[in-house]
C-alpha cells in the first residue's frame, strides 16, 4: 500500500492537470485483484472499476481471464456456474463446513449476499436476479459485434476445413453441463432418425460421466469436442446451421443468461431455445422458444427449420441486428458509463 500511495503522490505532483478528489482507479486480471485490494485499503478514490478479476468464484467463471481453464491448473470442478450458491446443494454437512475457510465457498458466498442491500448500485444480467436482489441495472453480457461478424468469414471453406459438408450441423459451444439439457437435443435427433444431421457439442471435458451418457444414447449422431480457444468460436458457429440451447428449469437456469446465446445472435444464427430465464424476451421476433423439456416440440421445430431454411437465415439476420442494437460492447459501455457518471 506504501508503494501505491507513493506512485499516487508523485502523479499527482508530476501531472498537475489531476484532480486528486477525482481519482479513479482500475486494472485486469491481478491488476483487477490489486484493484480490490486498494478499495479496501484506502479511500483516496472515488471511484473503482475491477476487470476480469478473482472477487470470488462465481462471477469469475464468466467474467475472468481464466474462467473454466482455471479448473484444469487448481482443481477437477467448476465451483460455480450459474446462481449464487446452487452449484453448493450438493455439499452436505461437514462436507459443506469444510469449504469455511475458502471465501468462495457455500457459507462465504450466502454471508456476503447480506452485503448487497448496501451496494450504491447493483448490476445484473437478469429479470429474475433483478427481482431476487430487489433492484439492479440489467446489463447482460455483451459481444464484441465486430469481431463476432459472420461477413468477416468464409462459411464454405470452414465446412470443408472442419469436415461439416454432408451434414446439417446443430451447434452447442459452451461448457457441457446437466441443466443444460443436451440429452434432449439428442432425444430430439432421435425422435426424427435422419441420417444428415449431426449434433456437435464444444465444450467437453468437465462432466465425464454426463458426456458418457450422452454419447450412449446418440446413436452416433453426436460429436463431442474438448474446449477450443475463444478466437476460434466464430469460425465454428459460422460454419454451423442452427444453434440449439435446451436448457432444463432448475435453480442453476434460473436467472442463468448463456453468454453463448449472444455469440449465436451475433453470428446471425437460427437458434432454439428452452423458455428459461429472459431468453423468451431476448429472443422475441429473432429465435424460436420452445417448452423446457419437451423433446416433440424441439423436434418439430428443427425440422422446420431446416426445411425452411431461407427464412430461418431471415431471423438469424434478425438475431445480430438485435444484438447489435441491444447487447453490444457499444451498448454495454454506455449503460455502464451512466452508472460511474452518477457518482464521478
Amino acid at each position: 500500500m506504501t508503494s501505491i500511495s507513493s506512485s499516487q503522490r508523485s502523479l499527482i505532483k508530476e501531472k498537475p492537470y489531476i484532480d486528486p478528489e477525482r481519482m479513479g482507479v482500475t486494472g485486469g486480471s491481478y491488476g483487477g485483484y490489486m484493484t480490490l485490494w486498494v478499495i479496501g485499503h484506502t479511500h483516496q478514490f472515488r471511484a473503482a472499476a475491477a476487470q476480469r478479476v478473482v472477487s470470488n468464484f462465481i462471477s469469475m467463471w464468466g467474467s475472468s481471464d481464466m474462467n473454466w481453464r482455471f479448473t484444469a491448473l487448481v482443481g477437477d470442478a467448476a465451483p460455480i456456474d450459474d446462481l449464487e450458491t446452487a452449484w453448493f446443494e450438493k455439499l452436505k454437512g461437514a462436507r459443506r463446513w469444510m469449504r469455511i475457510l475458502q471465501p468462495y465457498g457455500p457459507i462465504h458466498t450466502t454471508w456476503i449476499e447480506n452485503f448487497i442491500g448496501f451496494a450504491d448500485e447493483i448490476t445484473t444480467v437478469s429479470t429474475q436476479l433483478r427481482q431476487k436482489f430487489g433492484r439492479g441495472i440489467i446489463i447482460p453480457h455483451g459481444k464484441d459485434t465486430e469481431q463476432f461478424d459472420p461477413a468477416k468469414y468464409d462459411r464454405n471453406k470452414l465446412r470443408k476445413e472442419l469436415q461439416f459438408d454432408g451434414y446439417k450441423i446443430i451447434m452447442f459451444l459452451g461448457t457441457v453441463r446437466p441443466h443444460k439439457g443436451l440429452e434432449h437435443i439428442i432425444q430430439a435427433l432421435n425422435l426424427l432418425d435422419r441420417d444428415d444431421i449431426r449434433l456437435i457439442i464444444i465444450g467437453a471435458g468437465t462432466e465425464p460421466k454426463y458426456e458418457k451418457m450422452l454419447k450412449e444414447i446418440s446413436k452416433d449422431k453426436v460429436i463431442l469436442k474438448e474446449k477450443i480457444p475463444f478466437n476460434n468460436i466464430p469460425q465454428y458457429l459460422h460454419a454451423a446451421d442452427i444453434v440449439v440451447l435446451p436448457q432444463k428449469k432448475t435453480i442453476q437456469s434460473y436467472g442463468q443468461i448463456p453468454a453463448k446465446l449472444f455469440d449465436a445472435m451475433a453470428m446471425a444464427k437460427p437458434i432454439i431455445a428452452a423458455d428459461v430465464s429472459d431468453l423468451q424476451m431476448i429472443l422475441n421476433g429473432c429465435g424460436i422458444i420452445v417448452k423446457p423439456g419437451n423433446i416433440a416440440e424441439l423436434s418439430e421445430k428443427i425440422t422446420w427449420v431446416f426445411e425452411n431454411y431461407p427464412e430461418a437465415e431471415k431471423m438469424g439476420q434478425r438475431a445480430r441486428e438485435k444484438c447489435i442494437a441491444e447487447y453490444s460492447w457499444d451498448v454495454m459501455e454506455q449503460r455502464l458509463v451512466s452508472i460511474f457518471e452518477k457518482y464521478g
